[in-house]
């Protein structure tokens, strides 16, 4: 009845400060016809947050579609697509595979990341879709299930790709690379990018990651596991609903939404309506949220932040051991943020450990000073790490265009910038690679 309840809920507020934020923007209208501005700009603010409790979010779109840019599916599956961003260009430029993280916000989350890599890179991403859309009789979507559909779309792409995971997805993009090269598989990825990923939960771990571990999984299944109503094509489905995981997203950084909210008031009461759309577009997106199968958010919780399989090295995917350490032949660069509160610094980092047989040159990391969660997903870092693995490789492009939209020190062909560590003959610098933990 937790799904049930919530839409009823949802319908009650949507009808109650729909009608207040009407009312409230009538008497604004009637202030300022009596020139009592600023009582009016009162009223709009109040009727701004009173909107934003009221309305609804639905999927945002891409918005990148132009003359030049066409947005295309390359390949259709039931939970999620493989999206292109083809450009009208003969630019030899490098692929790159953007991964999105199946935790509640949709692929458009990483829209300005797109943005900044397709003036100079052949984007691709994972475009996952709401299980409440997807109906039952496409069946049951797991970890294992995301794992498969990776593992195809990057079949599809090809030995020349750049895979970049964030968040979640690290999981999966670095358990496909391993099975990838186990086989022996020619279509090896030249590069794969973990971003703020929970690699090893039991580094450095966060308030997320100690209740994910402390509650027993069938805890889970009975609170925040519920049934798709009948409005939906998923009807019936169990899935993790999107509203539980916006809420907990919330919870775990209150002082910083709860900020926004004050900004967005104030914005809007000093008419400052260019600060305020910032703050309602990214909240348009933020809010904006899909349902996780339920099979899916159960087995990340058992096997990333429980058992800790893929660490342990004992990981398997259709009866498959998932061996970081078969991989030689793909560069690895992590990305983390000092101050991330979802996933601790070293967690993305225990790759490097797991990746014991990749050759030192091949190896990146990045750890952002005073950065959070959202704020390491950048294309700078990207573009250069990929250039510097193309160059090692003999792989050749096309020299980055003076128009690309990147600040002068990045407008070169260079090796991304680490901190610490010591250089080595690609110019670039390596981390160093911390010990495995001695908890279980």
């Amino acid at each position: 009845m937790l799904y049930q309840t919530h839409e009823i809920q949802r319908a009650g507020l949507k009808a109650c400060f729909g009608m207040a934020t009407v009312s409230l923007r009538f008497q604004s209208s009637l202030m300022r016809a009596f020139n009592m501005a600023s009582l009016a700009n009162e009223l709009d603010a109040v009727a701004e947050i009173t909107h934003r409790i009221s309305k609804d979010y639905p999927k945002p779109s891409f918005g990148l579609n132009s003359a030049f840019v066409h947005e295309e599916v390359i390949l259709d599956k039931p939970f999620g697509s493989l999206l292109h961003f083809r450009r009208d260009t003969t630019r030899n430029d490098p692929k790159i595979l953007l991964v999105a993280p199946m935790s509640g916000h949709y692929a458009t989350l990483l829209r300005s990341l797109v943005r900044d890599l397709l003036p100079h890179h052949d984007v691709y991403i994972t475009d996952w879709k709401s299980a409440r859309d997807v109906p039952s009789a496409h069946g049951d979507f797991s970890l294992e299930d995301y794992t498969a559909y990776l593992h195809d779309f990057m079949t599809a792409l090809g030995p020349d790709v750049h895979v970049t995971g964030i968040s979640q997805s690290t999981v999966p993009v670095l358990t496909v690379t391993a099975l990838m090269a186990s086989q022996k598989s020619a279509v090896q990825p030249a590069s794969i990018t973990l971003m703020c990923g929970p690699i090893d939960t039991r580094v450095a771990p966060t308030s997320i990651g100690q209740f994910a571990k402390e509650k027993p999984l069938d805890w889970f299944r009975k609170n925040v596991i519920a049934t798709v109503p009948q409005a939906y094509p998923g009807a019936g489905r169990s899935v993790y609903p999107g509203f539980m995981q916006l809420l907990g997203l919330k919870l775990n950084d209150m002082e910083r939404h709860t900020r926004a909210i004050t900004d967005l008031y104030n914005h809007v009461r000093n008419d400052n309506q260019v600060e305020a759309d910032k703050i309602r577009s990214h909240y348009d997106e933020y809010d904006a949220m899909m349902d996780s199968s339920a099979s899916f958010y159960l087995d990340t919780i058992e096997q990333v932040f429980q058992t800790h399989t893929l660490a342990r090295g004992v990981m398997t995917w259709r009866d498959q051991v998932v061996d970081p350490s078969a991989i030689t032949k793909t560069a690895l660069l992590t990305i983390e943020g000092e101050k991330d509160s979802i996933c601790g610094l070293g967690q993305t980092m225990a790759a490097h450990r797991l990746c014991s047989n990749l050759p030192t040159k091949m190896r990146f990391a990045h750890v952002e000073p005073g950065a959070g969660h959202y704020d390491v997903i950048d294309a700078r870092r990207i573009t250069g790490f990929v250039r510097d693995v193309a160059k090692q490789a003999g792989m050749t492009y096309d020299q980055i265009p003076d128009c690309a939209a990147l600040p002068p020190q990045y407008a070169q062909e260079t090796a991304i910038r680490i901190q610490g560590g010591n250089n080595d003959n690609t110019g670039a610098r390596i981390i160093h690679i911390p010990p495995k933990p001695n908890t279980a």
